[in-house]
């Protein structure tokens, strides 16, 4: 078919613009699948897996290896065990993190506390953390009760956005910093009868 005939390097450029929106990593699965000549054109730009919206630890890793040494932009629900190696995962490629939300499911039981240590430690280029965590909505968070006030961290210079939902907040950004969206929602668990 004529389309086959495309250099690859246009092709990417028809893919780039097909995948653009966000939403989703569906069309990017789907481009890739199409025929062997889109799957190689797919595979050999990195800008195309860097969007990485996807919850099981398989396909996070997949997308983690294609879009190196590019920056990675990650949203996940911990709804796979084993959560902590997806987090591990996470935690190795975290130099290059631009983007993490996180949403903790209850069923996990994930602590916020280790989470955000984690990633205070080893993403200098992060701009944007996002934590949400459902369990504490349906069962008191322990977490909240054991943790210390927030500490003062300058490790994270680039977070300009920082949202915590019903997550605690374990340290200020200080000393020079981007931080211009902070914002803290914590809603009181009803105890469990």
């Amino acid at each position: 078919s004529p389309i086959s005939k495309l250099p690859p390097e246009l092709l990417t450029v028809v893919f780039l613009y097909a995948t653009s929106d966000g939403e989703g990593n569906a069309d990017i699965i789907t481009i890739s699948l199409v025929c062997r000549h889109w799957r190689d054109s797919s595979l050999q730009t990195p800008a195309l897996w860097t969007r990485i919206l996807l919850d099981h630890p398989a396909g996070i890793e997949a997308f983690l290896e294609r879009s190196r040494p590019l920056p990675a932009y990650i949203a996940f629900k911990t709804s796979y065990e084993p959560a902590t190696a997806t987090l591990r995962l996470i935690g190795t490629e975290a130099h290059r993190l631009r983007s993490l939300k996180i949403k903790i499911l209850p069923m996990l039981g994930t602590r916020v506390k280790n989470i955000m240590n984690r990633v205070k430690f080893a993403a200098p280029m992060l701009e944007e953390l996002v934590v949400e965590n459902e369990s504490a909505l349906r069962r008191p968070n322990r977490d909240l009760e054991t943790l210390p006030g927030p500490d003062e961290f300058s490790g994270v210079p680039s977070l300009r956005t920082l949202t915590l939902i019903s997550a605690p907040l374990t340290y200020v950004p200080a000393g020079t910093n981007l931080l211009v969206n902070l914002k803290l929602h914590y809603t009181i668990p009803h105890p469990i009868v």
